[in-house]
């Protein structure tokens, strides 16, 4: 009760079988918890109220994903219940411990939600953007040079100050890894992730050195993605790499005794030059031809 419905009950002296009961925040009731008649007890919670113009996206990532995600980072969400429509937020809180069941990072997005359209307890797929290669800075334009809220970080102003809701001093973007100008270009060669074989610390790709002849070639990946390996030694651009049957033709290297994934250490360093002349031997060179009545 408030102190103004205290003083009118003592102003009445008679008691009232009804009561208001006012919520100490506006929202929606997402539960109730007694029901009419109920006898209750000082401070027993009697509705559950919350306030779903903001509401929480727990993601799980693996570490190796969770290590090159930063606070304040643009997140875009796709809900099973709404697949047509992106929701937009900034990461809020990467926890620092990792789970013991699932061994993943959970990482909190707060996502405005005006509209309520986001349901809590609903699921979603969510996208950050990361650089393929680690570097100390990213750029993000709606960050560059601004002051974040270091609690909420979809306050964003363009001069210091205090956060509207919790009251914490802004900090500098700059502070938290954001470049304030837009970053030179890495410049790798891209190949499709299915052109690189890789077993342990070797990678390797077949170049094409004549037409319909290639050669097994060690290569230095800089990184990996879903689709994609950036090649940073190795390999020069402009050269043809075969992105199908790799196996097939790793196989046909080994059995030749020439380099191979299995043994890489017949094909030259990444970065220099082939000792070989050029083609792989001919695995039908010397037979002699013949007819076949079939």
């Amino acid at each position: 009760m408030s102190s103004a419905q205290i003083v009118a009950l003592g102003e009445r002296r008679k008691p009232s079988s009804r009561v208001r009961i006012e919520s100490p925040q506006g929202g929606r009731v997402i539960a109730k918890l007694v029901a009419e008649g109920d006898y209750v007890q000082a401070g027993q919670p009697l509705y559950r109220v919350a306030d779903l113009s903001t509401v929480w996206l727990m993601l799980d990532l693996f570490p190796d994903d969770a290590s090159v995600v930063r606070f304040g980072q643009r997140v875009t969400a796709q809900i099973s219940s709404d697949p047509e429509k992106l929701f937009v937020g900034r990461v809020a809180f990467i926890d620092p411990t990792v789970d013991k069941k699932t061994r993943t990072f959970r990482v909190r997005v707060e996502p405005a939600n005006p509209n309520e359209t986001l349901k809590p307890g609903d699921y979603a797929k969510a996208r950050i953007a990361v650089p393929a290669l680690p570097q100390p800075t990213i750029y993000d334009p709606e960050l560059a040079g601004k002051f974040i809220s270091p609690m909420h970080p979809q306050v964003i102003r363009d001069e210091p100050g205090a956060c509207p809701v919790c009251d914490m001093e802004l900090v500098s973007t700059a502070e938290l890894g954001f470049s304030p100008t837009p970053l030179p270009e890495q410049r790798h060669i891209l190949l499709p992730r299915n052109a690189v074989l890789t077993v342990g610390d070797n990678s390797v790709i077949d170049v094409e050195v004549e037409p319909g002849k290639f050669e097994v070639r060690r290569i230095s990946v800089a990184a990996f993605t879903q689709s994609h390996a950036a090649v940073s030694a190795g390999l020069e651009a402009e050269e043809a790499v075969a992105t199908d049957g790799n196996f097939l033709l790793d196989s046909q290297s080994q059995l030749i005794g020439n380099a191979s994934l299995l043994d890489p250490s017949r094909a030259s360093p990444p970065g220099e030059k082939s000792g070989r002349s050029g083609s792989q031997q001919d695995p039908f060179e010397g037979l002699e031809e013949q007819s076949l009545d079939l």
